[in-house]
């Protein structure tokens, strides 16, 4: 038996053990017992086992439902980047904007666009929206990343960006190079620094006006349950003022 055909026997295992319905994804709309688990340390009722989404897609997904954001978007025929693309939302998107969605990574090969989002190579004011989900924990310079996100951005334009909170402040060391070091204090080998809520004047700085958004200041708790998405974090929506450009 080749090891493709026991992932995928081991896989529809799972999906038969979680069977039922006291969880809903809504990005995939499939049901479950429970969700899967998900992350180091792991984490319960995380991961959904039909589309791979954890509690921060289904949160956002479930609040672009709820506002209209995307739909607006595409309604409008505005242009979206999307950066990093996750595996459950792409071909949605795709399908309600077509030619009007980009995605880019610096070092995946199946998007469309190779971009270091510290030097985007695009002109000012190209697109009118954007979604940047766990890259800046990654990014040596945030601060530049998120002034290019601010430039490429029409005005009024607005990128959503989730990073995860897991220090009182922000936290960083660039002299920090060993991967042992950086799975001690940054929790992944990647990460090259923790951030805390002291972000926020990072975004400020740039020029955004800036949105927290927390799932339990949208949802009710029967909605954070029935969707697992109490642990989806902050949205940070950063908006290019009208007068900016």
């Amino acid at each position: 038996m080749s090891l493709n055909l026991k992932k995928k026997i081991k896989h529809q295992l799972r999906i038969l053990v979680s069977f039922g319905s006291n969880v809903k994804c809504p990005v995939c709309n499939h049901t479950a017992r429970e969700f899967w688990t998900f992350g180091f340390p792991e984490r319960k009722n995380a991961r959904c086992l039909h589309c791979d989404s954890l509690e921060r897609h289904r949160w956002l997904w479930k609040y672009w439902e709820k506002t209209g954001m995307v739909d607006d978007l595409a309604m409008k025929g505005k242009r979206f980047l999307h950066l990093a693309p996750e595996r459950c939302f792409e071909a949605k998107l795709r399908s309600m904007m077509g030619e009007n969605y980009v995605t880019a990574d610096y070092l995946e090969p199946c998007v469309d666009l190779k971009l270091d989002i510290c030097r985007m190579d695009l002109p000012d004011a190209c697109f009118d929206a954007a979604y940047c989900a766990h890259v800046l924990e990654h990014v040596d310079d945030d601060r530049a990343a998120m002034r290019e996100f601010l430039r490429i951005l029409k005005p009024g334009g607005w990128v959503i960006f989730t990073i995860p909170i897991t220090a009182d402040r922000t936290f960083e060391d660039p002299s920090i190079k060993d991967p042992k070091k950086r799975l001690e204090l940054f929790g992944q080998v990647d990460h090259v620094r923790r951030y805390g809520m002291d972000v926020i004047s990072r975004f400020t700085d740039a020029g955004f006006d800036l949105t927290v958004v927390k799932p339990e200041e949208v949802f009710s708790p029967e909605e954070l349950k029935a969707y697992a998405m109490a642990a989806g974090g902050e949205l940070f929506i950063c908006e290019k003022p009208l007068a900016h450009g």
